[in-house]
């Protein structure tokens, strides 16, 4: 196989087996086959490297068992995906939670079929895992998140 093919294979598989996994943006400069403008996420050294600490499947279930609001989730999970590659503070309405509340996005976690968003409120340092299927509003922020120390 030689690399212009493998290439393609790996791009249609990423296409095909992950979009649930990448942000919209990766999505977007992989169906352009991997080319993006200057200071894209995608070109910016690093941050695809670090993706792979950002993220954690840990089912193959989805969609198997059961098929819940899929589209709202997926929505939201990608707002929550551009978050995490831009490093970027969400504002999140929780279904628990009076108003709506500012966000340090740390990670995303898929386990049996459903998505976690793992990062702490506002300037604190205390790590939570929020089901995104709680959230009813999102927004993402200009303001860079917080990192945990």
């Amino acid at each position: 196989m030689n690399q212009d093919t493998a290439e393609a294979f790996v791009i249609h598989f990423a296409l095909k087996y992950f979009p649930h996994v990448f942000p919209q943006e990766v999505m977007d400069a992989l169906k352009t086959g991997g080319k993006a403008e200057q200071n894209h996420p995608v070109t910016t050294p690093g941050i695809l490297l670090e993706w792979e600490n950002k993220i954690s499947i840990q089912s193959h279930w989805k969609g198997v068992i059961e098929d819940y609001n899929v589209d709202k989730e997926n929505a939201v999970a990608q707002v929550i995906k551009s978050a995490l590659l831009k490093t970027r503070q969400l504002k999140i309405k929780y279904q628990e939670k009076p108003e709506p509340v500012v966000f340090n996005p740390f990670g995303l976690v898929i386990r049996s079929a459903k998505f976690y968003l793992v990062g702490s409120f506002e300037e604190s340092q205390q790590p939570y895992l929020l089901g995104i299927d709680k959230i009813t509003q999102i927004q993402l922020l200009e303001q860079q998140a917080l990192r945990p120390q």
